[in-house]
């Protein structure tokens, strides 16, 4: 006699729901179910809110102690405004990263960016174009 999919799956129940008692009058949580906090379930919002605070926060910083005339691309304040609005989403990520994943999940990000995927002369070559360009250029 063949077995269906259904029979299989009637054969072994799987327990949805805890069987230790709810405490504070929470209701019962599925089992392996991560927790529920604001952080986890608004990651993006929180990203982008974090981000932005970040880079206004940086750049206001620029802008109020850096004197009263207007920043000009040419002023070098201009490059502390572009470091701080890109900084916003920069450590906005690596903080959201800590927020959801833990330690666990700096270990995978910062794993992964030391995996070498193609050869040392691909490295070489995407790392020295530019600055071999810009010399050849001027």
């Amino acid at each position: 006699m063949r077995s269906s999919i259904a029979d299989k799956a009637m054969e072994a129940p799987v327990q949805l729901v805890s069987t230790r008692p709810s405490s504070a009058g929470r209701a019962p949580q599925a089992v392996g179910a991560k927790p529920h906090g604001f952080s986890k379930r608004h990651q993006l919002l929180l990203f982008f809110a974090m981000a932005f605070a970040i880079s206004y926060a940086g750049i206001l910083l620029v802008l109020r102690f850096g004197g009263d005339e207007p920043v000009t691309p040419t002023d070098s304040r201009f490059l502390l405004m572009m470091l701080a609005w890109l900084a916003g989403p920069s450590v906005a990520s690596l903080v959201m990263t800590g927020v959801v994943s833990g330690k666990s999940g700096y270990r995978h990000l910062f794993g992964r960016l030391i995996t070498w995927r193609v050869g040392l002369g691909w490295y070489a070559f995407a790392l020295l174009l530019a600055p071999l360009v810009s010399v050849g250029l001027s």
